[in-house]
């Protein structure tokens, strides 16, 4: 399941990448689709714990830049529908 999320971000990512006004939001999508499973390496019991806890929350922040870039174009977009705002 987390593999699947991951390449349902990255793809997403790639698809918006090409539309005009969405080249932000594609590339918080894409490292945070790859950064995703990063982040359960360790529960994987994989051999690089060390770096699982520094990638491991990289996901995370690329999520934040992502919602902040959402709400940054939804209140452009709502200040160009009613100019009085």
């Amino acid at each position: 399941m987390n593999l699947a999320v991951s390449l349902l971000l990255v793809l997403t990512g790639l698809l918006l990448r090409g539309q005009e006004g969405q080249r932000g939001v594609a590339w918080a999508l894409i490292p945070c689709g790859i950064f995703r499973s990063v982040d359960f390496i360790d529960a994987w019991n994989g051999p690089w714990p060390i770096y699982a806890l520094v990638f491991g929350g990289v996901d995370r922040l690329f999520g934040v830049t992502l919602i902040v870039l959402l709400v940054l174009r939804l209140m452009q977009t709502s200040t160009l529908r009613d100019p009085t705002l």
